[in-house]
C-alpha cells in the first residue's frame, strides 16, 4: 500500500513524501548503518501477522549520505512467488549516488524485485518513478515538477484490483495531484499533504481509506516520511501523520503528531542499528542522529480543505 509524490523545485534538490501504509498490526521502525562507501537511514517493516506480506523485513524507504533517496509502494500481481528478504535494497543503499546507478542496480536484481512502483530520486535534481512488473524495470521519467504513485501502475497493463490498497490507489492518486497542483513549494506543503484528509470522514466504513493520511478501520498509515536530498535527511513521524486517531481504526498506535528529522551523517558504526523502536521510541543512537524536530502543526486533524 503506500502513497508516494514528490515536486521538483527551484532548488532541483527534491524531497521524496510517502506514507507507510498497512495492516495496523504490522509495525515499522526506523535504522541506520554507518556502511561504507555511504551511510544511510532506511525504514524497516516488521510483519507481526500470521499470514505473509510481501514486504515484511524489507526497507521499504531509504536515503543514503550520497542524497540518493527511494519509496516504494506496493502493486499487485498474481501468480507471482514474492521473496520478502529483498536484500538488494541495502546494498543500493550502501553502493548508489545517483538514479542511473540505482536503476541499473535494480536492473541486475530484476528477478526478485517486488512489483511494485519506485520513486527515486538524488542530490543533482534527477527523479524517476520506476514501474516494476514481471521482473520488468521501466522508469517514467518525471514529467513537469509533480510526481505521484500508489498502489497502480500509470504505463503498465493492471490486471484485477486484488489486494494491498489498490481499490482505493486512484482515489489517493487523484487527491495527491490535485493538492500538489494547488499548493506552493517547500517541504511544508509537502507535509500539509501527507496530513490530507480528503475523504471528509467518510472513511469510517473502510476497511482502508481513501484519504493520504489514511485512516481505514483495519489498515491505514502506520508511519510518514520525507527524504530530504539535499542534506541527507529522513524526517519521520510515527503513526497517523496528523497527530491524532478519529477512534474508530482497529489500532493502539499512539502517533507522535510531528516529524523528527534524523542526519545521515551522524550515524557512527557501521552496523544496522535501530534509531527507533516499534513502538516509536527512539534509541540511545537515534537521540545523536536527531537533527530538527517540526513544531507541533495547529492543522485541524480533520482539515478537508477543497482543491478546486
Amino acid at each position: 500500500m503506500c502513497t508516494l509524490f514528490t515536486r521538483i523545485g527551484a532548488s532541483r534538490r527534491p524531497f521524496l513524501a510517502s506514507t507507510s501504509d498497512d495492516p495496523y498490526p504490522v509495525q515499522n521502525q526506523v535504522v541506520g548503518a554507518g556502511t561504507q562507501p555511504y551511510a544511510y537511514l532506511a525504514v524497516r517493516v516488521v510483519n507481526n501477522r500470521e499470514e505473509d506480506l510481501p514486504w515484511g523485513n524489507m526497507l521499504t524507504r531509504g536515503i543514503n549520505a550520497a542524497g540518493l533517496a527511494y519509496t516504494y509502494a506496493f502493486v499487485w500481481e498474481p501468480e507471482v512467488d514474492y521473496r520478502p528478504s529483498q536484500d538488494w535494497v541495502p546494498a543500493m543503499l550502501a553502493t548508489c549516488t545517483t538514479v542511473a546507478e540505482a536503476t541499473e542496480h535494480m536492473r541486475q536484481h530484476a528477478d526478485t524485485l517486488l512489483s511494485g512502483n519506485y520513486l527515486v530520486a538524488d542530490r543533482t535534481g534527477v527523479v524517476s518513478a520506476i514501474e516494476v512488473a514481471n521482473a520488468t524495470v521501466a522508469p517514467r521519467r518525471a514529467r513537469g515538477r509533480i510526481v505521484v504513485c500508489a498502489n497502480r501502475w500509470e504505463h503498465h497493463k493492471m490486471h484485477a484490483a486484488g489486494d494491498w490498497g489498490a481499490e482505493t490507489a486512484a482515489a489517493r492518486f487523484d487527491r495527491a495531484c490535485a493538492l500538489l497542483t494547488k499548493d506552493g513549494d517547500g517541504m511544508e506543503s509537502l507535509v500539509r499533504v501527507l496530513r490530507d484528509h480528503g475523504d471528509q470522514g467518510c472513511d469510517a466504513g473502510r476497511n482502508y481509506g481513501t484519504a493520504i493520511c489514511n485512516h481505514g478501520r483495519q489498515q491505514g498509515t502506520i508511519s510518514a516520511e520525507l527524504l530530504d536530498t539535499g542534506r541527507a535527511w529522513l524526517w519521520w513521524a510515527h503513526g497517523w501523520p496528523c497527530g491524532h486517531r478519529r477512534g474508530y481504526e482497529l489500532s493502539t498506535r499512539t502517533p507522535w503528531g510531528r516529524f523528527i528529522a534524523f542526519a545521515v551523517d551522524r550515524l557512527e558504526g557501521e552496523s544496522l542499528r535501530a534509531i527507533t523502536t516499534l513502538d516509536g521510541a527512539i534509541t540511545s543512537a537515534g537521540i545523536r542522529v536527531i537533527a530538527d524536530i517540526e513544531r507541533r502543526p495547529k492543522t485541524d486533524a480533520l482539515d478537508t480543505r477543497s482543491v478546486s
